[in-house]
């Protein structure tokens, strides 16, 4: 997020905010510090964290050339990290840990933008600001980054399978009947976008007389777009597709004793028709990883592995074993932290945990030890508190909180 220098980016010092991960999760606590290096007096309200999140769809249908365009927040909520009572902040370095839950329900974060093809865009911010005393005519410090938001994970379910059993017909001229069972299995439903998928699957031909030319395997990608006039667009994507080796009449493979590897590292997660080529130049010279399953209001992505055993002749089609592969962004592992000045010994402010309460609309405030000048100070005289601000638009997005000292 960059580094703590001797340049304040504002008039009175800087602000920075932290994670603690590179990433949070709808449901789930995050955790962070909020850093204040205060040049000067500030008359300060209350210092606060916003979370903001947006979704964007696009798309033109090809029958009528009409453009489709639409937005939908998903979310804009305002958390209280601190209340200045008294209203001036003394200059000094400040760090404010937190700890709070993120909403619930939240759709993961997911990039797509395509010169040729729709685009699905959800992209999530948070910011921390140092709000002024609305007596004061001057601006709020603020700092301003993205937020990758992820879904949350309740329980990886193993060995998913999928079983056929179908007769399979003879020639037309022949009553001769030839029984098939196929089946498949998935080790988990849940893999990270740069996980190696590894699907087995078991074919029983012992009483058949035809003879199992291929083995099928197809990772397809589905992206369901509308917009608020509930206009859609519903586009598929071969992700992956493979032939592996059959089986000859009358034989048995045994049990899951056939296997492909998908590695999902090398899959684009820009359509084919742009090439290789062009995927890399939109990301930086590397591939895009896979967009991760989401389901939203305007935007649901997800991803089916389809796996068939194929006959040589032309009038035999089997339905495929159809298996959901759920797809989570990769981990990263390595992110920038912020790299404080030489000498920076901030003042350590007790951690506040927030989150939603169980029941009741009014803010429950512990008293805090905040942070203002003593009454005897002539350089910045303490102000009496200011009058309760009128419910604005940012107000009203408010939800309760239940704040709490550790």
């Amino acid at each position: 997020m960059g580094n703590i220098n001797n340049t304040p980016k504002f008039e009175h010092g800087d602000i920075y905010l932290q994670l603690d991960r590179p990433y949070c999760t709808s449901g789930k606590e995050m955790t962070g510090t909020i850093h204040l290096n205060l040049t000067q007096p500030f008359p300060g309200a209350s210092l606060d964290i916003i979370i903001e999140g947006i979704e964007r769809v696009y798309w033109r249908c090809n029958r009528t050339s009409r453009r489709h365009i639409e937005k939908n927040e998903l979310i804009h909520q305002l958390f209280t990290i601190h209340t200045f009572r008294n209203g001036i902040v003394n200059p000094g370095q400040y760090s404010f840990p937190f700890n709070l839950v993120i909403p619930p329900n939240l759709s993961a974060t997911c990039f797509r933008i395509s010169s040729k093809l729709p685009d699905a865009t959800i992209l999530y911010s948070i910011k921390a600001k140092l709000e002024p005393n609305p007596e004061y005519k001057i601006k709020e410090m603020s700092f301003k980054s993205e937020l990758l938001m992820r879904d949350p994970i309740y329980g990886i379910k193993e060995n998913i399978q999928s079983e056929l059993q179908e007769t399979i017909p003879g020639c037309l001229c022949s009553c001769s009947s030839n029984p098939i069972k196929f089946s498949v299995q998935l080790e988990k439903d849940w893999y990270y976008s740069d996980e190696t998928l590894v699907v087995k699957w078991s074919i029983d031909n012992s009483q058949s007389q035809k003879r199992v030319a291929n083995v099928e395997v197809k990772l397809r990608q589905r992206f369901h777009l509308k917009d608020k006039a509930d206009y859609r667009d519903n586009t598929e994507f071969i992700k992956y597709s493979e032939l592996f080796e059959g089986i000859g009449a009358g034989q048995s493979t045994g049990e899951y004793s056939r296997h492909a590897e998908i590695d999902l590292s090398q899959i684009s997660g820009f359509p084919e028709k742009e090439g290789i080529e062009d995927a890399k130049n939109n990301s930086g010279g590397q591939l895009q990883p896979l967009q991760p399953t989401t389901h939203s209001e305007l935007i649901h992505i997800e991803y089916l592995l389809f796996v068939r055993p194929v006959f040589n002749s032309a009038f035999t089609h089997l339905p495929f074993c159809i298996l959901e592969v759920k797809i989570r962004d990769r981990e990263i592992d390595q992110y920038t932290m912020i790299q404080p000045p030489e000498g920076w010994n901030p003042v350590l402010i007790n951690e506040v945990q927030l989150g939603v309460p169980v029941g009741g609309n009014e803010r429950i405030e512990e008293d805090l030890n905040l942070i203002e000048r003593d009454d005897e100070s002539e350089e910045a005289p303490i102000h009496e508190p200011a009058p309760a601000r009128s419910h604005d638009e940012e107000d009203e997005a408010r939800i309760p909180l239940l704040l709490q000292n550790h």
